[in-house]
């Protein structure tokens, strides 16, 4: 299996401008259509939350009661589907796992409430995202 492809649903968007982005939530759907039912059979349940900058189209993409397909395959060379990103002088990788963990943390941190923390993050955040 090369890919696997679910189904969501957009059931809530908050705007949230002290993070200068919105956070979007996605469940997978389960009721509906008969294309619907058929995939509540192999998702029947999950939630995707997004927090998604106001600098990006992506923030007026999502609408609720949406539905969106979400394909997801493996990331390494073996999977095809794109030219392979070839490790070099030029990319810190170390840093890009970095970043990646921090900003895992951010969607933790905004649903708690934790502004302060949240800054010290984004903080940190962006200041790796500058060293490459």
């Amino acid at each position: 299996m090369r890919t696997v492809k679910a189904k969501f649903e957009c059931t809530g968007i908050d705007d949230q401008p002290e993070y200068q982005g919105k956070h979007v939530e996605l469940v997978p759907v389960v009721t509906g259509s008969e294309e619907n039912k058929s995939f509540s059979k192999f998702t029947p349940s999950g939630i995707l939350n997004l927090m998604i900058s106001y600098e990006t189209p992506a923030s007026d993409f999502f609408t609720i009661g949406g539905e969106y397909y979400l394909d997801i395959r493996k990331a390494d060379a073996e999977t095809g589907g794109g030219e392979e990103i070839e490790k070099s002088d030029e990319v810190n990788w170390g840093v890009l796992r970095a970043i990646s963990t921090l900003s895992g943390g951010i969607d933790t941190l905004v649903r708690a409430g934790k502004k302060e923390e949240l800054d010290i993050l984004t903080k940190k955040l962006v200041d790796l995202a500058e060293s490459l």
